[in-house]
């Protein structure tokens, strides 16, 4: 997954890395469409993805507060 950023909705610059990839058994075949919700209370933003395995398909929880660190939750 990488990070898009838009002013207008239409114009969008995307970072060149990825903000999250593959890093285990449950998102071997990948990971896409995240949800993302920002919880006020703690600053975070929490995005919910869906992950993509021979085990089948899940969802993951991971969140960030400056979009540069990351830490996954389950």
């Amino acid at each position: 997954m990488r990070v898009a950023r838009s002013k207008d909705g239409l114009q969008f610059e995307v970072e060149d890395s990825p903000a999250l990839y593959p890093c285990n058994k449950y998102e071997e075949f990948g990971i896409e469409d995240p949800r993302i919700t920002f919880i006020e209370d703690d600053g975070y933003y929490y995005f919910n993805y869906s992950a993509c395995a021979s085990l089948g398909v899940t969802t993951r929880l991971a969140r960030t507060k400056d979009w540069q660190h990351y830490q996954r939750l389950g």
